[in-house]
């Protein structure tokens, strides 16, 4: 639910002074940090133990919360700050994938990677709501976002207290500490294949919601009467996703997960080409893209995650998710900058455009290489 304020942060970025562009441009270089030491991260795993890089991923995103706080202007320190939202969400989030991925036995390992994101679709469906009330309608000041970046430590509080009462998974295996090269010695042993393209494109569609939602609201000045456009989006594609997932978890590892892949695949495609068609004037047929990247969400994370990290045996299964965060990262960073540009310079519905079509090649890659079953 914290890492959901970053939803809102095109908004703290446009109250400091910065354009559409710029918000691309700070997304990308901050994601920077947690893309560069993602081998790391995955090496610590295995090093250290999912509890350990956990709460490691909980002091570093309170760090890049507390920084935002000194901000008043667009000086060089947000990238750093944006950076530390990025890393810490990045250690906490692959040691977690790391963690269910150990405790479930490997036939239910979509199932387990599907349950674990029942909880982050819980913190987007409420998250935004919640940032929704700190905020208010405008207008923007330092206070405000004081406030939102104060309930975000706040909120990590309790999370951060229940690691000490986790228990160690019984096939957690601890590995000696080793470097960048071994790293990549791993990825190359055991790499996946093009379900890799699939991955970055997939971190590509997630710019949308996490990156430039809020920011194509307010220069299109699409809103509500009595209601927040935004806790509107996020309910019905978190609400619907979540609801999805759960109907589904088991459903990669029953029928197949490339057939669940494609599904999500499809959907996502038709969502973004459906943001289009949401204007100032037709608000409310926000609904269609809510409902159809919401089930592409649901659909693609889980099976395309347990495609990549069945290649990697428990031993190196940090090093796995390494490698699947990175190049989701790697697609949302270069992406960012590339949309961002698009949106400034030519229009919202070419970047929503930008996104179809290359999610559309990068999948037309991998099936057309390794088909649907």
């Amino acid at each position: 639910m914290s890492n959901a304020v970053i939803a809102h942060y095109g908004r703290f970025i446009k109250h400091l002074g910065g354009s559409v562009d710029t918000v691309g441009q700070i997304t990308a270089g901050g994601m920077v940090a947690s893309l560069v030491l993602r081998p790391w991260i995955g090496q610590l795993i295995n090093f250290l133990g999912t509890k350990n890089t956990l709460a490691i991923g909980y002091v570093v995103f309170a760090s890049g919360t507390a920084g935002n706080l000194l901000l008043d202007d667009l000086h060089w320190t947000i990238y750093l700050f944006r950076g530390g939202l990025a890393l810490g969400a990045a250690f906490v989030f692959s040691s977690m994938l790391t963690y269910a991925t150990l405790i479930a036995p490997d036939s239910r390992r979509a199932e387990a990677i599907g349950s674990l994101g029942v909880a982050g679709f819980i913190g987007l469906m409420v998250g935004p709501a919640l940032w929704d009330l700190v905020l208010g309608t405008g207008p923007y000041t330092d206070g405000v976002f004081d406030r939102m970046f104060m309930t975000v430590m706040g909120c990590l509080a309790l999370p951060a207290l229940l690691i000490l009462i986790l228990p160690v998974p019984e096939r957690e295996e601890r590995s000696g500490p080793s470097g960048l090269l071994t790293f990549f010695a791993i990825a190359r042993k055991n790499w996946p294949g093009t379900v890799i393209a699939v991955n970055a494109g997939f971190g590509m569609c997630m710019t949308i919601p996490l990156t430039f939602f809020t920011r194509w609201i307010d220069d299109k000045g699409i809103q509500l009467e009595g209601m927040s456009f935004v806790t509107l989006f996020f309910l019905i594609y978190a609400g619907w996703g979540m609801s999805l997932r759960i109907l589904t978890r088991q459903l990669p590892d029953r029928i197949g997960r490339r057939k669940v892949l494609l599904a999500g695949v499809v959907s996502m495609f038709f969502g973004m080409l459906t943001y289009t068609l949401v204007t100032a004037d037709n608000p409310y047929l926000i609904v269609i893209p809510a409902f159809l990247c919401g089930s592409g969400h649901a659909l693609i994370y889980h099976s395309m995650t347990s495609i990549i990290l069945s290649e990697f045996s428990p031993s190196e299964r940090g090093s796995g998710t390494a490698l699947a965060t990175m190049t989701f990262d790697g697609g949302h960073i270069l992406m960012s900058w590339i949309l961002g540009i698009i949106a400034k310079q030519v229009s919202y519905d070419a970047m929503f455009l930008t996104v179809a079509g290359v999610l559309a090649a990068v999948s037309v890659l991998y099936f057309g290489r390794n088909g649907i079953r």
